[in-house]
């Protein structure tokens, strides 16, 4: 799986865009490494929770660009990519709720972190947007190679 989202990140930072193919498989992993760990229920649950996280953060996203831009505004497209939004799904099919937020806001940071690194460093020769995927499934592959068995 790590090998999966490293392509994930190459991909994401070269060509802006996202391997369906590579997503669904990466899922599959997720889904069958979660299970053997947990119950069906718990893992149900886990998941239940984790999306709603993710729908909270889109509802608050929403709505905070649409009282600063003064007209209703889906971020979905005009400020980030589907395929951002795909990606979450690998890490809330993954993680325990308690570690899901601890990687997402862990994660969101690396990728401005390393976003505005890469910057300053390579000029006008870098994009101006953020592989926010990429990024987070850089962060991810890390996870699991450092901490993979405590973070189920």
């Amino acid at each position: 799986m790590t090998v999966l989202l490293l392509q994930v990140f190459w991909q994401d930072v070269k060509t802006r865009t996202l391997n369906l193919a590579v997503l669904a498989v990466i899922v599959c992993l997720v889904i069958g490494s979660r299970l053997i760990s947990v119950s069906i229920v718990q893992y149900a649950i886990d998941v239940c929770l984790n999306l709603l996280w993710i729908g909270t953060h889109l509802l608050v996203l929403t709505a905070y660009l649409s009282v600063r831009r003064k007209a209703f505004t889906v971020p979905v497209g005009a400020f980030m990519g589907l395929g951002d939004v795909a990606f979450w799904l690998a890490p809330a099919l993954f993680f325990a709720p308690e570690k899901f937020v601890f990687f997402w806001i862990a994660s969101t940071v690396f990728a401005l972190a390393a976003h505005g690194c890469l910057r300053v460093a390579l000029k006008k020769t870098y994009m101006s947007t953020i592989p926010l995927a990429g990024f987070q499934a850089l962060w991810m592959a890390a996870t699991l190679v450092t901490i993979a068995p405590s973070v189920r």
